[in-house]
C-alpha cells in the first residue's frame, strides 16, 4: 500500500508535514489485544518520528517508528528505520484505532488514518 502525502494537516510553507504511512492491525489475534504495526518518517528528518495510537477517541500508546525498513530508505532516502509495530490492550468488541504521525518540528501532526477492528 502506498498513501504518502499528508493531506489532514497544514503546514508551516518552509517545512513538510510527516508522510502518511502504510500501516495495518493485525494478529496474531489474542484476547484484548491489538497489534499495530507499518511505517512513517518526517521529510524533514533522517531520525525516527513517533506514531500516536488512538483507541475509541482516547490515547492508547505512543510508538515509535525506529524498525528497519530498507524499503522505505530506498525510496525516500531519509534512512532506513521508519517502521513501527507494537500491541495496544483493550476490552473485547468493536473499537476504531486511529493512527497519527508525530511531527519532528512540533508542528501538526497529521492523521495516518483510521480502522475498524473486533477484538476477541
Amino acid at each position: 500500500c502506498a498513501t504518502w502525502g499528508s493531506s489532514e494537516a497544514t503546514c508551516q510553507p518552509w517545512r513538510r508535514c510527516p508522510l502518511r504511512s502504510c500501516w495495518s492491525l493485525g494478529g496474531p489475534w489474542r484476547p484484548g489485544k491489538i497489534t499495530i504495526s507499518g511505517w512513517s518518517l518526517d521529510p524533514d528528518t533522517t531520525a525516527s518520528i513517533g506514531v500516536h495510537v488512538y483507541v475509541d477517541g482516547k490515547f492508547t500508546a505512543s510508538l515509535v517508528a525506529g524498525a528497519l525498513r530498507p524499503d522505505v530508505g530506498r525510496i525516500f532516502g531519509k534512512g532506513d528505520n521508519h517502521g513501527f509495530i507494537g500491541t495496544v490492550g483493550t476490552a473485547a468488541g468493536a473499537h476504531q484505532v486511529c493512527i497519527y504521525a508525530i511531527d519532528s518540528w512540533q508542528g501538526s501532526n497529521p492523521r495516518i488514518g483510521c480502522k475498524s477492528v473486533t477484538v476477541p
